[in-house]
Parts: structure tokens; C-alpha cells; sequence
């Protein structure tokens, strides 16, 4: 009678099933001797412990002269304010629109 021999259990890194919410092209691993999951950039050989986050795409160049608008709201200068006159001044009918009638 033939004993049974179990083939050893392989103690190499293995992909975890695939996650979507990792940012391309990183991959999710686990350590075949800890259990632990880790991560690994194909593009750049890189593995990390932490799970990684997507890049933050830097703004395009702006015209000269631009800033953008929570830095003009920290700015300390001077601000401008545009005043608009109510349309009763150009429109008598909308003097008094809630006894307007067609």
C-alpha cells in the first residue's frame, strides 16, 4: 500500500484577489511565511506594507496673472464688490411682483 505523501505548502508570496479601489498598477499580495497582506507596483518593483494612494495629477499651467479662487480669498488686498440695482429701477412691473398680474 502506497502512503500518502502531501506536497508542501508553497511559503512564496501569493496574489490576493484582485481589489478595484487600488490605484493602477499596484497589486495586492500575501506573504506566504506571515500571512500578511502587502503590495506590490509591477511598473517599478516597489512593495510596501502601506496600502498605497493614487497620485494627485498636479493642475495645468495657468495664464499669467491667474490665482485661484481659495487664493484670492486668502489674499489680504483690497476686494471688489460689484452692486447691482433691483430690476424695479430699469422695470417698473417688477415693482411689486405679488400683485402682478398678466
Amino acid at each position: 500500500m502506497a502512503s500518502s505523501a502531501s506536497a508542501p505548502a508553497s511559503k512564496g508570496p501569493r496574489y490576493a484577489p484582485p481589489d478595484p479601489t487600488l490605484p493602477k498598477p499596484w497589486r495586492a499580495l500575501i506573504d506566504g511565511n506571515t500571512g500578511y497582506l502587502y503590495f506590490w507596483n509591477p511598473e517599478t518593483k516597489v512593495t510596501q506594507y502601506e496600502r498605497p494612494v493614487a497620485a494627485v495629477p498636479s493642475s495645468p499651467p495657468q495664464p499669467p496673472g491667474y490665482s485661484r479662487p481659495e487664493e484670492r480669498a486668502r489674499s489680504s488686498g483690497p476686494s471688489e464688490v460689484t452692486i447691482i440695482p433691483p430690476l424695479s429701477l430699469f422695470f417698473p412691473r417688477f415693482r411689486n411682483v405679488a400683485s402682478y398680474e398678466a
